[in-house]
């Protein structure tokens, strides 16, 4: 019997409280079927869903996509494999028995694209061997864990300095994202977290600690790529958060990921 923790929290969570009540009924039915796993990427035809809640086709459809809208599921239709996007922070890997646990559930289920959400969450030194299973299997973005960096003075070509401790246009580069690239998750919170990520970023080289250069040439690369965007159906994990990651950042500045 496997135990699946459910926050109290849940109901007063924005995205689960607009939800109609057959949506929010599916939602509790995703996280604690008996075909469910401890890692939330899971194999689950919407047969099952139909024969053990005793629905229609019909009677799923609106809800199941409610769910997908609402971001709280990812579903793969081509391997049938459903993902809650929040299982890992809400049910955490602890300990490497549990990480050997996950290789082997990842290890006997199709591939997709589904993986990339939840090697975003692996970030302890027990995770290593998992996030290494991951990149072998897939050939899409691996999120690394971001090296300690250390704040320093970035000089241009023509001698002035960028102080650490200039002014960054936080709201401005937070409202600018939302505007250029509207198929992304919107940026909606400018956590202590995305300022350090935002100021390191900025104070990269003498170009990026311009607003214009966001706006006319960072955002618009990503608004741009197919890839990142997640229109082409290959990957729908892109965020704030995986931009701002100092390597990703890098490739999206060199054209990696252009159409």
């Amino acid at each position: 019997m496997r135990y699946q923790r459910i926050h109290s929290q849940i109901w007063s969570d924005e995205k689960f409280r607009v939800l109609s009540q057959d949506a929010k009924y599916l939602f509790i039915y995703i996280l604690t079927n008996p075909h469910s796993n401890g890692i939330g990427i899971y194999y689950l035809p919407k047969q099952y869903i139909e024969c053990d809640l005793e629905w229609s086709a019909k009677q799923l459809a609106i809800p199941f996509e409610e769910l997908l809208n609402s971001g709280l599921i990812l579903y793969d239709f081509d391997s049938r494999l459903i993902c809650v996007k929040n299982q890992i922070k809400h049910n955490p890997i602890e300990n490497p028995k549990q990480a050997k646990s996950a290789e082997k559930i990842i290890s006997s289920l199709p591939k997709s694209h589904l993986f990339s959400v939840l090697s975003e969450q692996l970030n302890k030194p027990y995770h290593k061997p998992l996030l290494k299973l991951l990149a072998e299997r897939y050939s899409i973005p691996i999120p690394q864990e971001e090296e300690e960096e250390k704040e320093k003075e970035i000089y241009s070509g023509s001698g002035s300095v960028f102080s650490k401790n200039g002014q960054v246009p936080y709201q401005e580069i937070q409202k600018a994202f939302n505007e250029i690239c509207p198929d992304l998750p919107t940026f909606k919170n400018l956590t202590e977290d995305r300022r350090k990520a935002i100021k390191k970023r900025w104070h990269t080289d003498d170009a990026t600690c311009h607003l214009e250069w966001w706006t006319e040439k960072f955002f618009p690369l990503i608004a741009e790529s197919d890839f990142l965007t997640g229109r082409n159906g290959k990957w729908t994990a892109c965020n704030i958060d995986w931009i701002l990651n100092r390597k990703n950042f890098t490739k999206i500045r060199e054209g990696t990921y252009n159409r």
